[in-house]
C-alpha cells in the first residue's frame, strides 16, 4: 500500500500492530492528520493497553511505515474510549494531556463511516468504566 487514500480512516490496534475490534477495556486513542502533499486524512487510532497517547501516536507511525507510507503525521488530540461489543457501543470521552482535546464530531463520524451498525456517543469530561 502507498497511497494515503487507502489507509483505514479507523485503527484498532494492537502493539504489534495488528489490526483488531474496538477495544473492550478503557483504552487511549489519538486524532491525527496524515498529509502528503496536498493530500490530508483524519485517522482515528486506538492501541490497546497503552498508558500514554504518545504511545498510540508512535504505535500509529509505525503502522504508516509499515504500509510503506512516506507521510507527515500530526496529532489533533486524544482521548479515551469505551466500547461493549455486545450491545456494538462505543463511547469516548476525556482529553490528552500530551496533545489536547479531540474534535468530537469528527471522532464520531470517522467511527460511525467505519463501524455503521454501532451506536457512537462522544461525552464532555472523565469517561467512568
Amino acid at each position: 500500500m502507498k497511497k494515503l487514500a487507502e489507509f483505514p480512516s479507523v485503527l484498532f490496534l494492537t502493539r504489534d500492530l495488528r489490526c483488531v475490534g474496538p477495544p473492550e477495556q478503557k483504552t487511549k486513542f489519538i486524532l491525527a492528520t496524515i498529509s502528503s502533499g496536498q493530500d490530508k486524512k483524519l485517522i482515528f487510532c486506538s492501541v490497546e493497553k497503552w498508558n500514554y497517547h504518545q504511545n498510540v501516536l508512535n504505535t500509529l507511525r509505525e503502522k504508516i511505515k509499515e504500509a510503506e507510507l512516506t507521510v507527515i503525521v500530526s496529532p489533533a488530540g486524544g482521548g479515551m474510549i469505551i466500547s461493549n461489543t455486545t450491545s456494538k457501543r462505543i463511547v469516548i470521552g476525556d482529553y490528552s494531556r500530551s496533545f489536547g482535546n479531540f474534535d468530537a464530531d469528527i471522532a464520531c463520524k470517522l467511527l460511525r463511516e467505519a463501524l455503521p451498525d454501532w451506536k457512537i456517543q462522544a461525552i464532555v469530561g472523565t469517561l467512568k468504566k
